[in-house]
């Protein structure tokens, strides 16, 4: 009996002490173990590894969140523009488009005023052979040709280069130009080469039939296929050299 009384209490003694603290079987209760046996219980070390299988992951608790379960706000829109903006630009650009047509009509208009007996009194007392009227338009009508045709020199140097470069045509000098000792040699050069020539009233009116908005003083409508050269080249050769 003394012998049964002491396995239990050594039982019990035994419980006690793993529920206590980490200790080694052996120990308690008398029995001589390995090192390595499974008998021996490490509290310390189980009761940790118990929390942390025990305790939610950090990822599951955001998951299941409150926090995390709320949808991400939208984006406000950004306003768009009031449409009274493009109806303004479109009306801009139509008062811009009337008021170069009112100052093309009133440019004609100031031309028309600008009548050819106004023109010849400003012209230089050297400007002979002077075109008439008539051949004055069409040789304007023959500059704007040859601009489109791309035979058509223009200047002091441009159109003295051809000259020296065999170039034959017909040559138009602006009457109007000051001083007139800029083009006065041209004539000489012209005679020399052949070529017939005669002076026009304006030479704002030479730059507009010659595509430019600058004044001309000079401009060679070079030989070609253009249709009226031959009429008007005929026409200049047949005026009045001056004497």
């Amino acid at each position: 009996m003394d012998f049964m009384d002491e396995d239990v209490q050594r039982s019990e003694s035994y419980r006690a002490a793993v529920q206590s603290g980490p200790v080694r079987a052996k120990k308690i209760a008398g029995v001589t173990r390995s090192s390595s046996s499974t008998d021996v219980v490490d509290v310390d070390t189980v009761k940790p590894s118990v929390a942390a299988a025990s305790k939610p992951s950090t990822a599951s608790v955001q998951l299941h969140s409150p926090a995390a379960a709320k949808p991400t706000p939208k984006p406000t829109p950004r306003p768009t523009p009031a449409p009274a903006a493009a109806p303004a630009a479109a009306k801009g650009k139509k008062d811009k488009k009337d008021k170069k047509r009112k100052s093309d009509v009133g440019a004609a208009a100031e031309d028309e005023e600008r009548s050819y007996d106004m023109l010849i009194q400003r012209v230089s007392a050297i400007s002979k052979p002077l075109a008439s009227k008539k051949l004055t338009k069409n040789a304007y009508k023959l500059v704007k040709k040859a601009q489109k045709a791309k035979m058509l020199s223009r200047g002091v140097k441009e159109v003295g280069k051809a000259i020296r470069q065999g170039k034959t045509g017909v040559c138009f000098i602006a009457g109007d130009i000051s001083p007139i000792d800029v083009i006065s040699h041209m004539p000489v050069l012209c005679e020399e080469a052949s070529i017939p020539y005669c002076y026009v009233p304006s030479k704002e009116d030479l730059g507009a039939a010659g595509q430019t908005k600058r004044p001309t003083s000079i401009v060679l409508v070079q030989k070609g296929s253009l249709e009226g050269f031959d009429e008007v080249a005929a026409e200049v050769a047949g005026l009045e050299a001056p004497q």
